[in-house]
Formats: C-alpha cells, sequence, structure tokens
C-alpha cells in the first residue's frame, strides 16, 4: 500500500508494474517494461548474462542480436 499511497501523492496518472533483473542490490537491477516479452526470453532461455553481471535478451529473430 506505500507505493500506491506515494503514487497518488505525487500526482501520477498512471502506475504499473515493471519486471527488473535481480542482482546483489534491492531494486537495482536493469529495468524492462515489456513483461510479455522477459517471460517469453526466460522460457525460451533467451536471457543471457555477460562477464560483468549484465542480463540481455537475445533477438528471438537474430540469435548474434541482444538487447
Amino acid at each position: 500500500m506505500r507505493v500506491h499511497k506515494c503514487v497518488l501523492a505525487s500526482g501520477a496518472r498512471y502506475s504499473g508494474p515493471t519486471i527488473h533483473f535481480v542482482d546483489d542490490e534491492y531494486d537495482t537491477g536493469r529495468n524492462t517494461n515489456c513483461m510479455w516479452e522477459v517471460v517469453t526470453a526466460i522460457c525460451e532461455e533467451r536471457i543471457k548474462w555477460r562477464e560483468d553481471g549484465v542480463p540481455l535478451v537475445q533477438s528471438k529473430d537474430n540469435p548474434d542480436e541482444y538487447y
């Protein structure tokens, strides 16, 4: 409820979920707004991790591309 109260108090007109990759700190992982795309990529094992721990989503159409 605290989050929703803060959103309303800020005057924001819209609020919604985001997906972020979990890392060693609280809420600092990379954000993504495309829930269906991330869930699909996870199910299809298209989440790849750089050596420095940054998650990348492998393109479904071109496996050599990441975003």
